[in-house]
């Protein structure tokens, strides 16, 4: 049996049950190498990684000695991921390049949950680490897993998904007569627009907008546009316009569609739909 000294639990907004399934942790070369010569263990099981020492051993005494060896230095551990598809889905400034860096050291920054879970919190800084793939350090010092007297603390991670507003052009190559075309979700909240704009292939379109207004980006997305137009009743009929459903369904942003306005002022993303 072997005694579970702390955890770490990968969180993400991006998908649906919260999980950073995708992420693994690794040690880096020291830190793996104290904890092969010592015999801890490790293992990483749906986004929750831990850290066991054999039961037989004074974990205590064992911590403190390690804290010698490393003369203070922390156990460091890396964050790897697909770089892409993490900068695509998580709230970083669009051009970063960088690693997110997690230090237990960090007291005044991290946050002790009711549960006890420690969130770390996240400081962007520059690479650190020179290998494909590393998003982020996360060093955890063991004066603070001493304080703890042996008991587990866990550790939590948390990532917040990329929001950004919404823009779909619409483009008319069909016989399809437009008379009120409109985008909408199913709670009736509509997008601006539509405008007229010139794409840059020098075809013309329509365009809708959510202005200022930003949703998130989700694994499996809750928020679903259909386009819309909206028909006007006939003249011998009292009513409100009919709304004739031309697309259920829209497309939501994925990252080949995430532009950016010359400055980099303004991020968003764009959808093309055709009829």
């Amino acid at each position: 049996m072997k005694a579970l000294l702390f955890q770490i639990q990968l969180l993400h907004l991006y998908f649906r049950d919260g999980l950073f399934k995708t992420c693994a942790i690794t040690a880096d070369d020291k830190t793996r190498s104290l904890l092969a010569q010592y015999g801890l263990v490790t293992r990483m099981q749906e986004g929750m990684y831990g850290c066991y020492a054999p039961r037989s051993s004074d974990v205590v005494s064992l911590l403190d000695y390690l804290n010698t060896r490393l003369d203070g230095e922390p156990f460091r551990f890396l964050l790897v991921s697909d770089s892409a598809q993490f900068s695509f889905m998580t709230e970083l400034p669009r051009d970063w390049v960088g690693q997110v860096m997690f230090d237990s050291h960090a007291h005044s920054a991290n946050q002790t949950e009711p549960s006890g879970t420690v969130r770390l919190a996240p400081t962007l800084a520059s690479r650190t680490v020179d290998q494909p793939n590393v998003i982020g350090v996360v060093s955890i010092h063991l004066d603070d897993l001493l304080h703890a007297a042996g008991t587990t603390i866990r550790y939590s991670i948390e990532f917040h998904a990329r929001s950004l507003p919404w823009r779909y052009y619409l483009v008319n190559r069909s016989q399809t007569r437009l008379n009120a075309p409109a985008i909408r979700d199913k709670s009736q909240f509509y997008l601006n627009g539509p405008d007229s704009v010139l794409l840059p292939n020098g075809e013309t379109g329509l365009c809708f907008s959510s202005g200022t207004r930003a949703f998130p980006l989700q694994q499996v997305p809750t928020r679903i546009f259909d386009l819309i137009d909206r028909m006007p009743p006939a003249m011998d009929v009292l009513g409100p316009a009919v709304e004739l459903c031309l697309i259920s369904g829209l497309p939501t942003p994925s990252n080949d569609q995430i532009k950016q306005t010359k400055g980099g002022k303004d991020v968003f993303g764009a959808m093309y739909v055709y009829l």
